[in-house]
């Protein structure tokens, strides 16, 4: 039984550590779009100048939050013992 909740804990840890790189790319791209919505020079129909730094921030937040989570879960589910079997079996039942 031992071996089956150990084989659960890395397999939960593997998809883990994918959740997290995901969430390190999506947060990289979501940075990239926000400092080009920055940089950006935008005219509305009265000539002047949109000021998009608001929506840049809530781009970079996104991002930020995102790699929070994925961050906490991956440790979560490194340093509990059994956290990452039940991942795996909650996965799984999501999928089945």
């Amino acid at each position: 039984m031992t071996s089956i909740i150990a084989t659960g804990n890395e397999i939960g840890k593997s998809m883990a550590l994918i959740n997290l790189m995901v969430a390190v790319c999506m947060a990289t791209s979501s940075s990239a779009f926000s400092t080009f919505l920055i940089v950006k020079n935008q005219k509305d129909s009265k000539g002047e100048t949109k000021n998009n730094v608001r929506a840049a921030t809530v781009f970079c937040m996104v991002g930020i939050i995102a790699i929070l989570i994925a961050g906490i879960r991956y440790t979560l589910i490194d340093k509990v013992k059994g956290l990452g079997a039940l991942n795996t079996a909650l996965t799984l039942k999501r999928i089945f």
